[in-house]
């Protein structure tokens, strides 16, 4: 059977139980990175200052060690945002919401893709520190911020270098040339995971703050 001919599995549903509970398991994992992303962003945009700043063209001793330093926090922080919208691809007859169903991957959007479910929202409602209305407005509003930056022309060439350097560089050594992703673009996909997550967070504890803690 050709590609072209060959049949689509019939998606299986999550039961609603099953969809609230894969959010709940999502939401520490993603917590802990968001956390470490928001470390490794403030001290790259430190060291960054540094030697754009004061000590522009200043010799200084251990230079090479900053530099190497510098360059790793980058990779970490590149392949952290990878990670935090990392969305699974389909395989061969499947559907998408079959692949998001049967991954084990969490990320923002998959969390975006079941917190915005009917049957999740109004398990959320429920919860303590949290009117229906700010859970709904919540939530929305991630949708926007994380929509308005995956179509944008900086989101799309932010998201596609990120995944060429993982997939190329820090994952793997691959044989075909990785796009190399720049700080701001970086930082522009930083930003609106910080900010996604910010909603996102809201409406999972009644929380507001991109951190750690």
């Amino acid at each position: 059977m050709s590609a072209s001919t060959k049949k689509i599995r019939k998606s299986i549903r999550l039961k609603n139980r099953d969809a609230v509970a894969r959010l709940d398991e999502m939401y520490p994992r993603l917590l802990i990175d968001v956390g470490l992303a928001v470390a490794e962003y403030g001290a790259l945009e430190g060291a960054n200052n540094m030697t754009t700043g004061e000590m522009k063209g200043v010799p200084f001793a251990g230079a090479d060690t900053f530099n190497v330093v510098q360059q790793t926090i980058a990779h970490s922080l590149a392949l952290r945002l990878t990670k935090l919208l990392d969305i699974p691809i389909p395989r061969s007859g499947m559907t998408v919401a079959s692949a998001h169903n049967h991954s084990d991957v969490a990320s923002i959007p998959l969390m975006l893709r079941l917190i915005s479910q009917e049957r999740c929202l109004k398990v959320l409602e429920q919860r303590p520190g949290r009117s229906a209305s700010s859970v709904r407005k919540s939530v929305a509003d991630a949708e926007n911020i994380w929509k308005r930056f995956r179509r944008s022309g900086n989101g799309l060439t932010s998201l596609r270098k990120l995944r060429s350097f993982r997939n190329s560089l820090l994952a793997h050594i691959l044989r075909s040339q990785a796009e190399i992703t720049t700080y701001s673009q970086m930082f522009a996909a930083y930003e609106a995971v910080c900010k996604t997550w910010e909603q996102l967070r809201f409406a999972m504890t009644g929380d507001h703050w991109c951190s750690v803690s």
